[in-house]
Parts: C-alpha cells; sequence; structure tokens
C-alpha cells in the first residue's frame, strides 16, 4: 500500500473537520472551549483505535454467521451510515457555498426556496445534483486514485494556509479578551464540543507496511496542529457567536473583515476539499455494500456484486450507495447530518470496543481433563535431516548391532548378569510391565525376557542385552518415521502450561459486567447534564469494580499480528475507551435518535432475516439446498450418504 492510499482515509476526517466542524463548534461555542475539548476527543478516538489495530482482519471476516457476528455486522452498519452522513454533508456544504457566493440566487433558479436550520436551502437541488453527478461518473468508470487523493491533501493544506495567512493580517489581536471564554467552560460544553468534533479524527489506523509509529503520530498531530491554528484565527477574526447558526462559518467571516476577494478564494477551496472529498467516501461506501451482498454475508442482494463488462464497475452498488446519499442530502439539514455523523463516528468505536472485548474474552473449546493428564509428558516435532548429511557413528554402528543380534538366536543366560535379569510382576502381562514409562527412561538396565517358546522348540529363548534393546528401539522408530513423516519427540518436563482459559461462565459474566459498566456510564453522563453531583461517586465507583472483575477474568490466547499495545492493557484500554464514547455519544443522543435507532432497527431485522429464513426470496432452489445442508443431515440423517474419496 503506498503512501497517499495509507492517508486516504485522514484525509476523509481532516477535509470534514477542517471545512465543516472546527467552524460549526467554534462559532456555536466558544475557541475557548474548542481547543479545550480538542485533546478530550482526541485521547478517546485514538485510544479506541490503537486498540481496534489488535483485531486481525483475518480473524473478522465471516465463516459461518452465529448470534456473535452481529458485532462484526454492526461494525459495517454503522460504518455505512457515517459514509452515507459524511457525503450528505460535503454535498450540502457544496451547494450552501454556492448558494452563498451567487447571493442566494440560486435558490430562485432551483425549487429550494426557503432555508433551513443553518441557512442552507431546502430542498437542497445542488447537493443532490453533486452526488447524482459523481456517481454517474463512477458508473462510468471511475475508480478511486492516488492522483484525487494527492489533490486533496493539496486543497486542506491550500485552504489551511489561505485562511490562516489572510486571517492573520485581518484579526484583532485582544488575547485577554480571548481568554475570558476559558472562565465559561463547564463540563456540559466541553464534552458537547468534544462529541461534535470526534469525526475530526481518524477512528481506525489502516494497514501500514513501514514506519508504523512515525506515520501514526503523524496522523495524531497534523489535525490537532492544523484545527488548534484554525480556531484561534477564526475567533480571533469574530466575536463571540457573531456567527452562528451559518453553514460556512469560515466562508462569511471575511465578510466581516470586509476582505470580499478572500471569500471568492475561500469558497473555490471549500468546494474543491468537499467534493474531493466526496471522491474518497464513494468508493468506501459502495464497497460497503458489495461487502455486505457477498456470499460470506448474503444481506443484501447478490446482483449488486455484478460489474459492468467495459468499465468493470459495480453498477448497482454504485447507484444504492449514490441514491441514498442523495436522500439524505435532499432532506436531512445540516445541522442534523453533522452531529448524526458524529454519533456514528462514536458508535462505531463503541461496536469496535466491543468486538475487541469479544475476542479476548469469548470461550474457548478446551477439555482440560482430556487433554492434560497427571503425567509429564510433552510432544513436539524434531528437527528434519538436513539433506547429505551423513549420518553419525552411533546410529550406524546401533544398526549394525541390530543386524547382528537377529543372527543370534541363542544365548545362555548364564551369561548374563542375574541382577540384570527382570521379571513381570504378578498380575501383569510382559508388555504391560514394558510399556510403562519408568522402564524407558531407565536406561541404564533394559532387559527383555521372552519366556515364551513355540510349540517346537521347548527350550528358552535368551535375554537381550540393553544395547541391543536400544538398537531394536531406534530402528522400529525411524520405520515409524520414515512411514509417517512426522517425526515426534518424547520429552518430559515438570509441568504444563496451567493458564487458565475463558468458559461460557466467565464469558456470560464479562457479558453482565459489561452492561453494568454501560448502564452505569450513561447514568454519569446524564448526572453531569443535569447536575446531580450527589449520584457521581455511586456511578464511578460501579463502573470501577466492575471494570476491576472484567480484568480479573482469565483471557483467551488470541493474539494479534498487527497490535499496537501490549495484549496485558488492551481490555482495559478497550474498556476505558467504551466509557468515553457512551459519555460523548450521550450528549448527542438527545437530536439524533430517531435516526439512530431506526437504523439499528432495520439493521437487525436485516440480520435476523437472513440469519433465520435465508433469504428464502432470493435464492434459488439449488442455492437453498447447498444452504441447507446441514439441516438436511439433521432432519433427515438416513438420508444422508457420506463419500470419501481416498487418493492412490
Amino acid at each position: 500500500m503506498s503512501l497517499l492510499q495509507e492517508f486516504g482515509t485522514s484525509c476523509i476526517h481532516w477535509s470534514l473537520g477542517l471545512t465543516v466542524l472546527i467552524g460549526l463548534i467554534a462559532s456555536e461555542f466558544s475557541g475557548a472551549i474548542t481547543i479545550v475539548a480538542l485533546p478530550v476527543s482526541l485521547a478517546s478516538i485514538t485510544l479506541s483505535a490503537l486498540c481496534g489495530t489488535s483485531l486481525n482482519t483475518t480473524d473478522t471476516t465471516y465463516k459461518k454467521r452465529k448470534l456473535c457476528d452481529i458485532l462484526d455486522f454492526f461494525k459495517i452498519w454503522v460504518e455505512i451510515l457515517e459514509f452515507l452522513a459524511a457525503s450528505a454533508t460535503c454535498a450540502r456544504i457544496a451547494s450552501a457555498t454556492v448558494d452563498y457566493i451567487s447571493n442566494e440566487r440560486l435558490r430562485e433558479w432551483f425549487l429550494g426556496i426557503e432555508s433551513h436550520s443553518l441557512g442552507e436551502p431546502w430542498p437542497d437541488i445542488l447537493g443532490v445534483s453533486v452526488v447524482i453527478v459523481l456517481t454517474g461518473l463512477f458508473m462510468l468508470g471511475l475508480e478511486r486514485s492516488p492522483l484525487f487523493t494527492a489533490l486533496l491533501l493539496l486543497a486542506i493544506f491550500v485552504s489551511f494556509i489561505f485562511f490562516v495567512s489572510i486571517g492573520c493580517a485581518e484579526t484583532i489581536i485582544n488575547l485577554s479578551k480571548w481568554s475570558e471564554d476559558f472562565k465559561t467552560c463547564s463540563i456540559q460544553s466541553v464534552l458537547g464540543a468534544a462529541a461534535m468534533c470526534s469525526y475530526g479524527f481518524i477512528n481506525t489506523f489502516p494497514k501500514m507496511s513501514k514506519h508504523r509509529a512515525l506515520k501514526i503520530l503523524a496522523m495524531i498531530t497534523i489535525p490537532v496542529f492544523l484545527y488548534t491554528v484554525t480556531i484561534m484565527v477564526f475567533t480571533l477574526m469574530s466575536h463571540y457567536k457573531e456567527l452562528a447558526g451559518t453553514a460556512t462559518p469560515l466562508l462569511r467571516v471575511f465578510e466581516l473583515r470586509d476582505v470580499d476577494w478572500a471569500r471568492l478564494v475561500m469558497s473555490i477551496c471549500i468546494i474543491c476539499v468537499v467534493c474531493l472529498a466526496l471522491t474518497e467516501i464513494l468508493p468506501s461506501l459502495y464497497s460497503l455494500f458489495e461487502t455486505l451482498a457477498s456470499k460470506e454475508w448474503q444481506i443484501f442482494l447478490t446482483s449488486l456484486q455484478y460489474r459492468n463488462s467495459f468499465t468493470g464497475a459495480p453498477l448497482l452498488a454504485i447507484f444504492a450507495a449514490g441514491s441514498l446519499a442523495a436522500i439524505l442530502a435532499f432532506a436531512c439539514p445540516l445541522a442534523y447530518l453533522v452531529k448524526t455523523l458524529n454519533a456514528a463516528a462514536l458508535l462505531r468505536c463503541i461496536v469496535e470496543s466491543l468486538l475487541v472485548l469479544y475476542f479476548y474474552y469469548r470461550p474457548e473449546f478446551r477439555n482440560d481433563s482430556y487433554l492434560v493428564s497427571t503425567t509429564s509428558t510433552q510432544y513436539s516435532k524434531l528437527k528434519q535431516r538436513a539433506k547429505g548429511q551423513k549420518t553419525t557413528p552411533t546410529n550406524f554402528k546401533n544398526r549394525l548391532t541390530g543386524i547382528i543380534s537377529g543372527w543370534k538366536k541363542n544365548v545362555s543366560p548364564t551369561s548374563v548378569n542375574p541382577n540384570r535379569n527382570r521379571t513381570p510382576k504378578a498380575g501383569t502381562t510382559q508388555d504391560d510391565e514394558y510399556l510403562l514409562l519408568n522402564d524407558y527412561c531407565d536406561k541404564s538396565v533394559d532387559i527383555v525376557l521372552n519366556d515364551d517358546s513355540s510349540d517346537d522348540n521347548d527350550e528358552k529363548e535368551s535375554v537381550m542385552s540393553s544395547d541391543v534393546e536400544d538398537s531394536y528401539s531406534s530402528t522400529d522408530v525411524d520405520a515409524v518415521v520414515q512411514e509417517y513423516k512426522d517425526k515426534i519427540q518424547v520429552a518430559t518436563i515438570d509441568n504444563f502450561n496451567e493458564n487458565k482459559y475463558p468458559t461460557y461462565v466467565t464469558a456470560t459474566t464479562v457479558v453482565i459486567f459489561l452492561m453494568i459498566i454501560a448502564i452505569a456510564t450513561i447514568s454519569l453522563s446524564q448526572v453531569v447534564v443535569w447536575k446531580l453531583y450527589n449520584l457521581l461517586w455511586p456511578c464511578f465507583t460501579v463502573s470501577f469494580f466492575s471494570t476491576i472483575i472484567i480484568l480479573v477474568m482469565p483471557k483467551s490466547s488470541y493474539q494479534s499480528e498487527h497490535g499496537l499495545l501490549p495484549k496485558s492493557v488492551v481490555p482495559l484500554c478497550s474498556i476505558i475507551a467504551l466509557q468515553c464514547h457512551i459519555v460523548l455519544v450521550s450528549t448527542l443522543m438527545n437530536d439524533v435518535w430517531p435516526g439512530i435507532i431506526f437504523w439499528f432497527g432495520v439493521g437487525c431485522l436485516l440480520f435476523w432475516r437472513c440469519e433465520c429464513c435465508t433469504c428464502d426470496g432470493l435464492l434459488s432452489n439449488n442455492q437453498k439446498n447447498k444452504l441447507n445442508i446441514t439441516e438436511n443431515i439433521v432432519q433427515y440423517p438416513e438420508s444422508y450418504v457420506d463419500t470419501i474419496l481416498i487418493a492412490r
């Protein structure tokens, strides 16, 4: 993956954060509150993204859908909502910018002759047109390219440099008055501002090949620098809440300072940023539609994966994604879209934190009484012998001794040391006696007695020496190893690994205490909003002890390939991130809860229908038989014939 592709997702967040979120938050709240809220939002989002790196992409893929896969599904489902809200927000910002530059004459030319909550036209015909044009380009064969990412990154930095350079020349530097806004800071305002700028920071880190720490540091520090400088310049150019209720505050602030030529340049920069951001958002959106339509999930129609033979574009997936984005841009006001966008980003982080905890506390199918006995024997593979390696003299000697020992039919019992003779114990046979581990471990004396003779020969067979027995053992082991090609070494150790593994009981306990933490955290957020500080410590105490109980539970042997955090701290960081996201999203739910409940309800309906009914109306009879082969075996076991093919 190239450097531009790794920063493609970050550019989407930076573009909307710089052109939309920062201006709206700074005009609604004070600049001081916004600057204080930035570290809060950054810490929670980055902590969740770091915990998300402990998830292997191969583990989150679908194998056989079951109830626990609902977390994987809702991660994709909420991400679709996030991209839909982002694309609709970009379209409405472009429409509002063009409408402002045309002195609101655009509303007369199109259907939208009314203004909505932030002064943008409604219904927004131009916003729908922007989405439709880009959707048509992608259907004609336009693909995501590193060139668009480079242009978007260039447009972001050009917009930032232009706004800061021109704005610094028009600012009224009065830091004493500006610092008075810190006195108005409250917990409610800081949490509200932190929730509104959550989408401005990247909530998941992409795959990185080299210099991961340096790239992650850049993804964290660059937006903080851009947002902080922009907020300070913007608030020094305008008074407190002077531009509240406007859709493009970074553009209208030049009107307050009577810099008309800068409005045209800044509007061009904003339109370029949001339109280039759409070229990154739409491909990610319709690729998620293809994922849910694939044979792994089968949530949507499989025909969504149809690709044009000339362009190779998934026409139906692009059309479905573009249609939903256009509907949101047409009907939803910008204020509602911005809150939905941030709420979807926080909910996605919540689902990802729960998914991380699931992989660390999921029950493992282990039967210790069966797999581990009371012995201290451990099996491991031997090293393969290198080609051309000569055999050692010891092995040659043992083999030669084994061949010679076959010629020795009879040996006088008196020629053997009587102290080395062994007789089987009472009640055991000769084979049982020499299958004991202690007899094999005793390498100093190892004699085989042959008491039984054939019917023709009545004389007793003599006892072989210990060297002869060792040669027999080595030849037998070599024959078995060569036949099965699986060399096994038997070694003795003191103790096995006595680590405990999670079971259904421990997993159920973790789920119960996670529910307690969620309830306590929601109560804590409401306590902060309604200023019921008497309930603050009980909620905090319940969350603390529930977290301790979860952490002492046995963890699974799950190990990540690309994790950035140690395995021992990942559950704790996930629980902390989960609580922070619940507190932040609770400040937005008062306005966007109908849409969020509707979206989750539709997701539950789709997942339940496709799981229980296997989409009977969408599949042919042959596909149904393939999907229901397990059910047919369970219902009619006598009709199932198992066929085994053996290669000769």
